[in-house]
Parts: structure tokens; sequence; C-alpha cells
């Protein structure tokens, strides 16, 4: 059986991607990632984030940014760290 995030949910990630903000997502495993969402995508049925990690500025080399394909419905929050961003805490 396939889970799936409800389509309210889903728009906030979608959101923090389209603006590029940066956030902060706590797992339900208890672990926290900080870091740009890039996208969604889907295989073999289930949704993932696309988020990276590290320096993530105009002079990034490659080897220092850190890429992490993190579940959707394994997300228990999100929080954004960029300003005047247009929501700032979702839980899932």
């Amino acid at each position: 059986m396939i889970k799936l995030m409800t389509c309210d949910l889903h728009d906030y990630v979608e959101t923090a991607c389209m603006y590029s903000y940066q956030i902060q997502v706590q797992l339900k495993s208890g672990q926290t990632l900080t870091g740009l969402p890039v996208t969604t995508v889907i295989e073999q049925q289930q949704e993932f984030l696309l988020l990276e990690s590290g320096n993530t500025g105009t002079d990034v080399k490659p080897e220092k940014i850190t890429a992490y394909k993190i579940l959707l419905i394994e997300l228990k929050s999100m929080t954004v760290l960029t300003k005047n961003a247009r929501f700032t805490h979702i839980d899932f």
C-alpha cells in the first residue's frame, strides 16, 4: 500500500522548492537536516524531497555539498529559515 502526503501539506514542500527557501526538516526518526530544497521526485511509487546541504553560495565547489533524498512521508516538520517567507513552520 502506497502512503501519500496530503495535497495541502505537499503544497508547502513545493513552495519551499519553488522559492529556494533555506529550510530545516525534522524527520520522524528524530534526525534534523538543514539545506535548500531542490525538487521532489517519484521513484518506485514513492515521493522524495531532494535537499542540498552545505556551502550553497555562489562560490560553490561540488565537493562541499551533501545531497539528501528524503521520503516525504518521513517528514515530521519543516521550518523555513529564510526571512520574509510565505510561511515559517509546518508539522506534517
